[in-house]
């Protein structure tokens, strides 16, 4: 192209200098119709990128877990400015969303994440969105409120034998996460057989009557503080450890 503008610019005659120009429009052209297709790949890959959540490294995060179709995101609308869709189908969620708790003034307490739903099976068999869940229950400093749903209306999939099953093995990957259980649709009844099977210390709460809601945001408040606590207390090993490392020296 900019050999084509030097050249008409060059050129002899107006003829020649319009020569000159139609062949570097073709040149362009030719190299469109050859490499378009890689801006258009870029511009699709724009779009997906827009729509992944901008994750604040520095503000406390509150991860919802669980199996598909328990309530996850219901909770995630309820108690932050998130919204992610909310069906009555395995896997709506197949990405993360993620909202945010606000204070009275307005300024952002902790981001709230809703993530797909887990599936007890080994690794190898899970699909992407399930490997997204694990990562980001690995890799952010993290809270976690496992959502159980035992009416019985999660599907197939998402029996309780399967949701709890998913449970323990959160618990066995993740054994320092800061973690309460949350049975949601608690405006339900249970069956008696089926309330005995409730983890010991589980919150009971409602997306629908707002049953439990409060005592849910008062826990994330507590948990937020213990983990602001357990991060000082690390960094202050970590900076006694440094001047004990000078002093030897």
């Amino acid at each position: 192209c900019r050999a084509a503008t030097a050249a008409a610019k060059d050129a002899a005659s107006r003829a020649i200098a319009d020569e000159e120009v139609d062949a570097g429009i073709n040149s362009i052209e030719e190299l469109w119709d050859r490499d378009g297709w890689v801006l258009d790949l870029l511009l699709d890959m724009g779009k997906e990128l827009r729509s992944v959540p901008m994750i604040d490294p520095e503000l406390p995060t509150v991860v919802l877990v669980g199996s598909p179709n328990v309530g996850k995101s219901s909770i995630v609308r309820t108690i932050s400015t998130g919204t992610p869709e909310v069906s009555n189908y395995p896997f709506t969620t197949r990405g993360m969303t993620l909202g945010h708790i606000l204070s009275p003034e307005g300024e952002r307490i902790c981001q709230v994440m809703d993530t797909p739903g887990l599936l007890p099976r080994e690794d190898k068999k899970r699909n992407e969105m399930e490997m997204l869940t694990l990562a980001s229950m690995q890799h952010l400093p993290s809270i976690t409120i496992f959502v159980l749903d035992l009416t019985g209306e999660s599907g197939s999939k998402s029996s309780i034998d399967a949701q709890l099953a998913v449970r323990k093995e959160l618990q066995i990957r993740f054994p320092e996460k800061e973690w309460i259980d949350v049975v949601s649709k608690a405006d339900l009844e249970l069956a008696a057989d089926v309330e005995a099977r409730i983890p010991d210390g589980a919150l009971r709460i409602s997306s629908q009557s707002k049953e439990g809601m409060r005592d849910l945001m008062k826990w994330i408040g507590g948990a937020l503080e213990r983990q602001d606590k357990a991060n000082e207390a690390r960094l202050e090993r970590l900076r006694y450890e440094q001047e004990a490392e000078k002093g030897f020296r």
